[in-house]
């Protein structure tokens, strides 16, 4: 059996609504994103210098080991 012969040609068309749908759905995304949705930590925590942000998880990685030499 031949996969033609079962398949209907004009079904296999977009709908004519989706390329309105995909765009509205797209526009509603970068409205909320880019405009409505606020900033919160994370944000911050991204907007944050690299070197700021190296130097602090180094001294925390160095309280941490000391803290583990101190406890042996």
């Amino acid at each position: 059996m031949r996969v033609d012969e079962y398949r209907i040609p004009y079904e296999d068309k977009e709908p004519r609504y989706q390329s309105v749908l995909v765009t509205l759905s797209l526009i509603a995304f970068l409205v909320y994103f880019c405009i409505l949705r606020e900033e919160n930590d994370i944000d911050d925590l991204i907007y944050v210098d690299l070197e700021t942000s190296l130097n602090r998880c180094e001294t925390e990685y160095n309280k941490k080991k000391a803290a583990k030499l101190a406890l042996k």
